[in-house]
């Protein structure tokens, strides 16, 4: 790709908020409506898995299935920003997670992957 191929995203892409039922479960359905709504109100883009959608609640299993439906959802319309913000991994396992994690986008292609390294508090 050359350097006029690559797009350039700028203006509001807000974080979309992780919707869960009563029983503390993900609600994907509620969480298309507010993909939905969120597109509709003219967004530029959209922020997954961020601190403000509740990601640090969910297990990695949890974070692939948001991810998963986020991407086929929106399908195209707009851009998809995913926050990598750590794992539920121990330290130990921070590694192969994190490398586990990076072959599961390259399938996914979101348009864009912020990193952060997880924090380091509580580890021994």
């Amino acid at each position: 790709m050359t350097k006029s191929e690559i797009p350039v995203y700028s203006r509001l892409f807000p974080v979309a908020p992780t919707p869960f039922t009563e029983s503390s479960e993900l609600d994907l359905e509620g969480l298309r409506r507010v993909l939905d709504c969120m597109i509709d109100h003219g967004i530029d883009g959209i922020c997954i898995l961020a601190n403000y959608s509740e990601q640090f609640l969910l297990s990695d299993q949890e974070r692939n299935a948001l991810v998963d439906l986020c991407l086929s959802h929106v399908a195209g319309r707009r851009p998809i920003a995913h926050a990598k913000t750590g794992t539920s991994a121990s330290a130990r396992n921070l590694p192969g997670s994190m490398t586990r994690h990076r072959a599961s986008l390259k399938k996914k292609s979101p348009n864009m992957v912020a990193l952060r390294t997880p924090s380091l508090w509580g580890f021994e």
